[in-house]
């Protein structure tokens, strides 16, 4: 699935001032409870984050950010609701990719170590006012989605978001002794002692935003078990012949990372099921846009034609991946991706989708 984020302006970033000498701590302060465990700030702060509820963490090395989680069919089962952040002001760690540091003024200081993003501990004294929850009705079905289609699921989801406002500080760190993500001294009036460590200050969110989220475990334990017995088949080589459906073998582009590749290889599979439908589509036309036609007899733009965009939506919301094999192989920079994957649309929904679908064509007149 494909999701359009809604990124706003980032909030200012407060430069740090640094005196002669360090100043002395102030606004001292000790531990009220427990620091929570997994909870992470966020890339880019909004007010709305529900459409990234559900979305699977593709890559499980490193911080995860909610913005690049996907939707993927196994997402569906998964909703959402909105509590009361109890207005309660609390003083808790966070983790923070590097690119996250780096945006509420966190200078990094090299590790040495391959992979940089390894993530920084920072300091946030907030009042929280609400939460978004993720909510699975059906946690059975969500378990066989997992256990069926494994590449439509993943270990870990975006599972809860946290608003409020805060503020937040970094490690201060001794001359000499430096580390990924803290800064060199702290700023008069803005230091304060907790866990036995020193903070200064660096940013604050003084407008409510949700600048937090968690994840949570998806039932992925038993995915081997219930694996479709077409897919032991020579399924790669020949699309079976099943009377569940129409079947489609589509094969992605290779792709700079996974997600990429399960993405195109969808795009591959819906352009196919429309050609089988009689509709022809074509991609990467000129200025970006999508031509589509008939077959020949007509033609348009699908950014021309909402009615056709929803109607091809709806196909590929019906379309199932039921087994997938995927390459991975060294690139120049990292790794590059191919996803080949053995797509369903069940029989019950193939007449309705192809006359959906070519009925919105402009000019195509059936019966």
């Amino acid at each position: 699935m494909k999701k359009l984020a809604l990124l706003l302006p980032l909030l200012p970033v407060v430069a740090l001032a640094a005196g002669k000498k360090d100043a002395p701590p102030v606004n001292q302060s000790t531990p009220t409870q427990v620091p929570l465990s997994g909870l992470y700030l966020r890339n880019t702060f909004d007010t709305d984050p529900t459409e990234y509820i559900g979305g699977f963490v593709m890559n499980p090395e490193g911080v995860p950010d909610d913005a690049a989680a996907s939707k993927l069919a196994c997402s569906t089962f998964v909703s959402y609701k909105e509590v009361g952040g109890g207005g309660v002001t609390t003083t808790d760690f966070f983790t923070a990719s590097q690119g996250a540091a780096l945006k509420l003024g966190v200078p990094p200081v090299a590790s040495g170590q391959a992979g940089f993003d390894r993530g920084v501990t920072l300091l946030v004294q907030y009042t929280a006012t609400k939460k978004w929850q993720a909510v699975v009705d059906d946690p059975g079905g969500f378990a066989n989605c997992c256990a069926t289609y494994p590449d439509q699921c993943r270990k870990q989801y975006v599972g809860e978001f946290l608003a409020g406002t805060g503020k937040i500080y970094s490690e201060i760190q001794a001359k000499g002794g430096a580390k990924a993500g803290a800064v060199a001294r702290g700023v008069a009036g803005q230091v304060m002692a907790y866990a036995g460590k020193q903070w200064s200050y660096t940013n604050e969110f003084p407008n409510e935003v949700a600048f937090a989220f968690k994840l949570k475990d998806a039932p992925v334990a038993n995915a081997a078990a219930f694996k479709d017995p077409i897919c032991a088949s020579d399924w790669q080589s020949q699309v079976p012949n099943d009377p569940r459906g129409h079947w489609e073998r589509a094969v992605s582009d290779v792709m700079p990372d996974e997600a990429g590749a399960q993405s195109n290889a969808w795009d591959h599979a819906a352009l196919q099921m429309a050609k089988w439908c009689g509709v022809d589509v074509s991609l990467g036309t000129t200025g970006g846009r999508t031509d589509v036609s008939d077959g020949g007899s007509t033609s348009t733009r699908m950014g021309a034609s909402t009615e056709f965009s929803l109607a091809a939506q709806a196909l590929v919301s019906r379309m199932r991946l039921v087994c997938s094999s995927q390459e991975k192989a060294e690139a120049p920079r990292g790794y590059q991706y191919k996803l080949t994957g053995l797509y369903l649309l069940p029989q019950s929904e193939v007449t309705s989708s192809c006359a959906a679908l070519k009925a919105a064509i402009p000019g195509v007149v059936t019966p």
